[in-house]
């Protein structure tokens, strides 16, 4: 305040003067600046004051070193304004100093950390195969990056699985974990110091148990295989007009490798197996044979034999087998050839002929085989007794598979006769058949009844008793509503095929092989057509991978499926057989070329053009 001083003086003389004076005094506590973070947003306008105390006003203030962020200012009274217009972090050191007299100074530093504008917009494109595709709206013309996180557990936890260039708007996801129906998204723009915008998050979503296999233009699916965690696929292209085969890392959730192989327009069998510690891959279209190995072409044969052809191969050990049939003095027996697996060179090939009555007229085809153990394999194929009338189903047991040089020796065989409603069961292809070391086998067909009853999936067991040496029937089923059906594909427990009645779909079914007893059942194609295809099973995981051709992939297009199952009765009789020497015709076959991986499922392939779409579920 201000306050009147009078001061008297007197000397010895008792003489005395007064002078009186007014005396302002200010008093000021300490002047003092406040540390504090700020936290703006790019384009956003803020306003405000220094956060000052004490000292004596006017105080005054300025920036003595570092700076604002752009676009903002400081006033000499302390207030701030603006809208930064760069997002980031900025430092500045602020100085202030007061009225009074000597003057007070304060300094403190300060820092503004400007957030990018959040992208807006997310969008989640859940596409089976092709990835999960993220969509935003980039909305500040200042970021750094964009940051993709994604949570597992609908939240709880997130991790980031992409950082993105400025400006970013899509990115495609191809490690999204199949089958989790809790996986969130978000999406943050980040600045330079990592100041990160707020999120645009979405969620949550299933993702498909798929992969898809194809290039522009439509593709059709033909086989697949599978060894542990690799899929391999082999498919049509309308844009190469040539079979490729492909091989999938499950687990990398990537492809790993793709051929072409050259003038070959379909594949009939696909099958795989790790020996000796290498990856083989071998694919058959008619009698020509390939093999890939450790993901590199090994070799390509032209195999034939005499007056014949093959209907499937099996790698067993290090060797590949080969079945069909052969001509043979007037009636068709059936054919095994043995190739080793390093080299597609010929080990040896044998005919099989089977009798019922002594007259050795029967016509037969060996269509699948299967190993019990090293000495023991069973073949299930068609016989026309007489060479007339219906086909039935037959099984073969050999054994001496193992011998060096290779010898087998036939054990015995059965045919199997099937009636319903008074009417015979024909087999019009048998795809596979399942064994093991107790003599029990089951095989899937493709049957026919006359009568007017129709077509069906049919499933036959018979078990061989080895002590005895006798078979016995078990369990059998016929599949389906009498609608033209077509088998695509079956393995160890499962079976795909078409069925007339409902056209455009294709149907799955897992069966107990112990009493053919169904214990899964769908339908491919409830939101887009499905048709042509095969299936393999992955006992390791007790996975099924399901290959169809599809333009739409995601899990809505599967559905439940009620299938209609008959039990038909059923005869089985005793064969007696004989192996004998048979000529088959080795030569080349055409090439293998690889495939640049960023063809198969390119962006925007997956909707619009049919593609070879696999399907799995796990335990």
């Amino acid at each position: 305040g201000t306050y009147t001083v009078t001061v008297t003086v007197t000397d010895n003389y008792n003489a005395a003067w007064t002078a009186s004076r007014n005396l302002t005094l200010n008093l000021a506590d300490m002047l003092t600046l406040t540390a504090q973070t700020y936290s703006w947003t790019e384009g956003t306008a803020v306003s405000g004051s220094v956060p000052c105390s004490g000292g004596w006003s006017p105080v005054e203030f300025r920036i003595v070193s570092g700076g604002l962020p752009p676009g903002t200012y400081l006033n000499p009274d302390g207030t701030y304004g603006g809208s930064p217009t760069t997002a980031g972090q900025y430092t500045a050191v602020i100085e202030a100093r007061d009225a009074l007299n000597p003057q007070q100074f304060a300094y403190q530093t300060y820092t503004y950390d400007v957030k990018p504008v959040a992208p807006s917009g997310l969008t989640v494109d859940v596409r089976a195969g092709s990835g999960v595709i993220l969509r935003w709206t980039d909305n500040s013309c200042s970021e750094a990056n964009y940051v993709v996180q994604r949570s597992d557990d609908n939240g709880a936890t997130w991790s980031e699985i992409a950082v993105l260039p400025a400006d970013t708007t899509e990115f495609t996801d191809q490690h999204a974990p199949f089958g989790n129906t809790t996986v969130r998204y978000r999406v943050v723009a980040r600045a330079l110091g990592n100041i990160d915008s707020d999120y645009a998050e979405n969620g949550p979503f299933t993702i498909p148990e798929s992969i898809v296999a194809g290039f522009l233009g439509n593709d059709r699916a033909y086989k697949i295989a599978c060894d542990g965690n690799m899929v391999y696929v082999a498919w049509y292209s309308d844009l190469l007009d040539d079979t490729v085969i492909a091989a999938y890392d499950v687990s990398a959730q990537k492809w790993v490798w793709a051929y072409c192989w050259r003038s070959t327009w379909g594949c009939d069998d696909l099958c795989a197996a790790t020996v000796g510690g290498s990856k083989y891959v071998v694919a058959r279209e008619g009698n020509y044979i390939c093999c890939i190995k450790d993901g590199e072409p090994a070799w390509t044969k032209y195999v034939k034999p005499s007056s014949g052809s093959f209907y499937s191969i099996t790698i067993f050990s290090d060797a590949l087998y080969a079945l069909g049939y052969t001509w043979n003095g007037g009636n068709n027996d059936i054919f095994l050839a043995k190739l080793n697996l390093s080299d597609g060179a010929l080990v040896n090939s044998w005919g099989i002929e089977l009798d019922d009555d002594g007259a050795w007229n029967e016509d037969e085809w060996g269509t699948a085989l299967a190993f019990a153990d090293a000495d023991t394999a069973y073949i299930a194929g068609m016989i026309r007794i007489d060479r007339v009338g219906t086909r039935h189903l037959i099984f073969i047991r050999l054994t001496d598979m193992s011998t060096d040089p290779p010898s087998p020796t036939f054990s015995s065989a059965c045919y199997v006769t099937q009636n319903i409603a008074g009417s015979s069961v024909q087999v019009d292809s048998v795809d596979s058949v399942r064994a093991d070391g107790s003599g029990n086998c089951c095989a899937i067909v493709d049957e026919w009844v006359g009568g007017g009853i129709g077509s069906f999936v049919g499933g036959v067991s018979v078990t061989y008793n080895s002590a005895l040496g006798t078979w016995s029937i078990g369990w059998r089923k016929l599949w389906g509503d009498g609608t033209l059906s077509r088998l695509l594909g079956s393995d160890e427990c499962g079976w795909l095929a078409t069925f007339n009645s409902i056209p455009n779909k294709c149907v799955f079914a897992q069966f107990d092989p112990t009493n053919g007893d169904l214990e899964r059942k769908q339908s491919i194609g409830e939101k887009a057509p499905a048709y042509y295809g095969s299936l393999c099973y992955d006992a390791s995981n007790n996975r099924y991978y399901k290959l169809i051709s599809t333009s739409y992939f995601l899990d809505d297009n599967i559905a439940a499926r009620d299938i209609t199952v008959q039990t038909p009765g059923a005869n089985i009789f005793s064969l007696r057989g004989n192996i004998y020497g048979a000529g088959v015709t080795v030569n080349t076959a055409p090439p293998l070329v690889a495939i640049d991986l960023s063809q198969i499922n390119p962006a925007g392939s997956p909707y619009g053009d049919d593609d070879a779409a696999v399907f799995w579920h796990n335990p």
